[in-house]
């Protein structure tokens, strides 16, 4: 599977993707919204889990799997 960083978060809304953080996995989910200049993102809950939120800032990235060409890809 190719997976391929999101750089418009808001495009992620509704897909399942991961959160990477310095190149590692952080988490994994469906993405319930994200802020329009992709600062946030907000991963809904999963089973035991609470909604979660990740900020750029912090050095999140949002991965998704490359299926469609209507995702921007970032560097």
């Amino acid at each position: 599977m190719r997976i391929r960083r999101v750089s418009d978060w808001t495009k992620a809304i509704g897909m399942r993707v991961e959160v990477r953080r310095a190149g590692e996995q952080v988490q994994s989910g469906l993405v319930d919204n994200a802020m329009p200049d992709s600062s946030v993102v907000w991963l809904a809950p999963e089973g035991v889990q609470r909604r979660t939120l990740y900020e750029a800032v912090h050095g999140f990235e949002v991965w998704v799997e490359q299926r469609t060409n209507d995702l921007d890809a970032g560097n």
